[in-house]
């Protein structure tokens, strides 16, 4: 099974459709980019970015 890491953006609904037409098995995994960028917020401008 794999691992469908998206965030609610065109590329990852895209790929989304294409894992159902392929009838893959995957599991949705959503991820919140305003978290992650208010977490970043937050850093010292010395730490490198998470991602």
């Amino acid at each position: 099974m794999i691992d469908l890491y998206t965030a609610a953006a065109p590329n990852g609904h895209k790929v989304s459709i294409a894992m159902e037409e392929l009838t893959l098995p995957y599991t949705l995994k959503v991820l919140d980019l305003a978290l992650a960028l208010a977490a970043l917020a937050g850093c010292d401008s010395r730490t490198p970015p998470l991602w």
